[in-house]
């Protein structure tokens, strides 16, 4: 098998006084990463589309060594500075995924406007084939009939077996809602009729415009 990007999805909450400051931040570290990191694929920031000041990243390195690597590269340190200061809302700390994709290694991708989801679920071990057979499916056709698609991203949680993570990001949100009606979504509410979530480990989806 090829090698497979390594990647990250994270939410949290910044108090409105740290807003700016975040911002800054956070614009000039996927700036510099983007520009500077050889393994760097994709460096993805937004807010909330309905909360104000709660934000998401989705990044995308071409291994797990590289996603080391960005720890310590010249910029990383305004962000773990930053990070480390107590700047989370009341209940709005942050929380990241780490997980292996299952798409091979990409050419970079610069920073694009558009509308996404985070997603995160865990399915039961007797489903596991049928659900990847799905998502690759709606993954692929997402990608190859849907001109306001821009990325999907699908990926095993690095510890923990059958916890999935999705990235999807489209030009507009109202590429989003034309997605929701493609005929191959079908497919996937076909897979949520069968309820192959294990306990607890049912679709929790965060939705948000990037950062301009």
């Amino acid at each position: 098998m090829s090698p497979r990007p390594f990647a990250v999805n994270a939410k949290f909450s910044i108090l409105p006084e740290r807003r700016e400051e975040f911002i800054k931040i956070i614009k000039e570290d996927q700036k510099q990463t983007l520009a500077t990191e050889s393994g760097a694929r994709r460096f993805v920031v937004g807010e909330d589309a309905k909360e104000s000041n709660t934000f998401y990243l989705h990044e995308e390195y071409i291994s797990e060594e590289a996603f080391e690597a960005h720890s310590k590269t010249p910029h990383y340190p305004a962000w773990d500075n930053f990070a480390k200061s107590n700047p989370w809302a009341k209940g709005g700390e942050l929380v990241a995924g780490f997980y292996h994709c299952t798409h091979e290694i990409g050419s970079k991708e610069e920073a694009r406007a558009g509308y996404c989801l985070n997603a995160k679920l865990s399915i039961k071990p007797e489903q596991r084939e049928e659900f990847l057979k799905t998502i690759k499916e709606g993954q692929k056709l997402t990608l190859s009939d849907e001109p306001g698609s821009i990325q999907f991203v699908v990926g095993e949680d690095k510890d923990s077996s059958n916890t999935f993570y999705l990235f999807e990001h489209y030009e507009s949100e109202e590429a989003f809602h034309a997605h929701t009606k493609a005929p191959h979504i079908a497919l996937w509410e076909g897979l949520v009729e069968s309820k192959p979530w294990s306990e607890g480990g049912e679709p929790v989806a965060g939705f948000y415009k990037t950062l301009e």
